[in-house]
């Protein structure tokens, strides 16, 4: 079985559904930080989203897949057992929303690498249920 390292295109779509769609205009989370089409708070030259921002379509989608490629290098390179699908998929939504460094010194990372039960990752999951990224 060959090693999952990509976002399903339905983990995509779910994803992007959970962060509210494709935002033009900048937005403040629930967090209050500025963010710009599917969660994106920085743009690819490491400046900050602020208010007032726009983007089109096309920019909103490749922000997203940027801040998606690495996440789930992040989630690859820090996941030492092999996922199904959906499991990397909820791994690369839990580092989107929690931020790369987060997640690999997270105890989630942790559990999924220890082989725990599903019932006490699901449970750590729902810990972080509302928390957004910082970075």
């Amino acid at each position: 079985m060959e090693r999952v390292r990509q976002l399903s295109a339905r983990g995509l779509e779910w994803l992007a559904d959970l962060e509210g769609g494709f935002q033009l205009r900048a937005y403040q989370d629930q967090a209050g930080v500025w963010t710009i089409g599917a969660g994106t708070t920085r743009y690819p030259d490491g400046r900050a989203v602020s208010a007032g921002d726009n983007c089109t379509g096309a920019q909103a989608r490749s922000y997203f897949a940027r801040d998606l490629r690495n996440c789930e290098g992040m989630v690859e390179s820090a996941t030492h057992d092999q996922l199904q699908q959906h499991e990397f998929d909820a791994l690369v939504s839990f580092t989107y929303n929690v931020g790369e460094r987060a997640y690999r010194t997270s105890t989630l990372a942790r559990l999924v690498n220890e082989r725990r039960p599903e019932p006490d990752i699901r449970a750590q999951v729902s810990l972080h249920a509302k928390t957004k990224k910082g970075a």
